[in-house]
């Protein structure tokens, strides 16, 4: 049986919520660059879902993978339970967040920063590979690490979809569904 604490007595999520909390700063940077930067409107289509969702199932499980997939029934649960936490106590960053995942049916997150150098390697230029097929929205260095964010911008209805953020060698988030441009710009307002 797997303890739930790690060897410093820390629970074992703690990494997990370290990991949120490290790459916080980078979303809503990115967010909030989309909103200044102009992007054109992308070609039809979505991003390849499937081929994506097929990677990460290849490395669930191995070494050094951390894979959390959140599927539509989950998501609206934790919107649920959000709704619930505000009606106890009214909070801005809350609601942000809740408006902001209004429209997300589901994510994936993927964190391989311990992984071995090899899968790390593949692992990277395998989802380099899916992720090059769609235009880059945009590419950003955050203490040294190289960010790129992918989706599909529609201009004329003020949303984002399909949102891949590829932290290279260290973590993959996949957010499936629409994001409005005004929700990131109060999210981004917020911090």
């Amino acid at each position: 049986m797997q303890s739930a604490f790690n060897i410093y007595g820390t629970p074992a999520s703690y990494s997990r919520i370290k990991f949120w909390n490290m790459k916080k700063f980078t979303m809503i940077l990115a967010a909030a660059l989309l909103l200044v930067c102009p992007v054109s409107t992308l070609h039809a289509g979505s991003l390849s879902k499937s081929r994506v969702r097929s990677v990460v199932s290849e490395y669930k499980g191995r070494q050094g993978f951390e894979v959390i997939n959140v599927g539509s029934f989950l998501m609206t649960t934790l919107r649920n339970g959000l709704r619930i936490a505000l009606l106890a106590e009214p909070d801005e960053d809350t609601k942000a967040v809740l408006d902001l995942t209004r429209h997300i049916k589901s994510c994936i997150v993927v964190d391989y920063e311990d992984a071995d150098i090899s899968d790390k390697a593949d692992f990277s230029r395998r989802i380099s590979k899916e992720l090059s097929r769609h235009e880059l929205l945009m590419e950003a260095k955050d203490d040294g690490d190289n960010v790129r964010i992918y989706g599909i911008a529609n201009d004329d209805k003020g949303k984002v979809s399909d949102v891949v953020v590829d932290v290279a060698g260290e973590a993959l988030i996949c957010l499936f569904g629409s994001i409005s441009t005004d929700d990131i710009a109060r999210l981004a307002e917020l911090d």
